[in-house]
């Protein structure tokens, strides 16, 4: 059996003084991952802002030292609890979600917003025919999430409560709440399919307990094709990318209000 290897109790995300050569050997791995996800190694890094093409070559942290943090980070975990400005309960029907709506009944694959996804186990290389159902271990409240209240977990509380920011934010553009003025970063953000899948793969990897044959990985499926694989990835690399999506850097007077 594959062993679940524990989340690094840190989700500070280390800054790479060689962007460049970094981003060339990770290029470069591309060639050797599967097929399916040579296509993302060749959209460029910027090509469609926050979407998750716009942050992935080969897997979703190769490409996050180019990311530009401007057109990026939106409404933190921090402001969704907040009841101020333009993140008010308004603005959480906007998204569809309640405070107290259960964090897996959004974060699964049967759920609502993940109607456009598939997860897939890969075992020896080989996915399975049949999409792979499951739904997130933590039934703690969105509101609960945000506040970090998991069981004692380092990186896990930062992860799970930045996921859970992400799909709020992603529902709310979604549903029009960015109007007619959007702030940056709320124009081409990553749809809530992208968030859920990639967070699945997340917890499957890390966190799910289920014993898996040897040498198995998941995959998350879009419209038949292979968006990311969890082969390779460190919780690092997750917290990379949640925390860049939603680190609370959006305008601060369109989230206030202000004219």
């Amino acid at each position: 059996m594959e062993s679940k290897k524990p989340v690094e109790e840190s989700a500070s995300v280390p800054v790479d003084s060689s962007k460049n050569e970094s981003r060339r050997k990770l290029i470069k791995k591309a060639g050797v991952v599967a097929p399916g996800l040579l296509i993302l190694a060749n959209r460029p890094a910027m090509a469609a802002s926050c979407s998750i093409s716009g942050f992935m070559s080969a897997r979703v942290g190769t490409s996050l030292t180019t990311y530009d943090p401007g057109l990026c980070d939106g409404w933190s975990p921090g402001n969704w609890t907040q009841n101020v400005g333009q993140i008010t309960d308004q603005a959480w029907a906007l998204a569809g979600i309640a405070r107290t709506t259960p964090f897996n009944s959004e974060f699964t694959t049967s759920g609502p917003n993940f109607s456009g996804g598939v997860i897939r186990r890969v075992v020896d290389g080989v996915p399975d025919a049949a999409a792979y159902d499951y739904d997130s271990m933590f039934a703690q409240t969105f509101q609960q999430i945000l506040e970090g209240i998991l069981p004692g977990q380092g990186s896990l509380k930062d992860i799970t409560k930045h996921a859970a920011a992400a799909l709020l934010n992603a529902l709310f553009i979604q549903n029009g709440g960015g109007g007619g003025n959007p702030d940056p970063w709320m124009i081409n953000y990553v749809s809530p399919e992208d968030v859920i899948g990639l967070y699945l793969l997340y917890e499957l990897t890390f966190q799910d307990p289920t014993p898996q044959p040897a040498n198995t990985t998941f995959v998350y499926e879009r419209g038949g094709v292979v968006i990311a694989s969890s082969e390779g990835m460190s919780s690092a690399d997750y917290a990379a990318f949640f925390l860049s999506l939603a680190n609370g850097s959006g305008s601060q007077a369109w989230q206030d209000g202000l004219p």
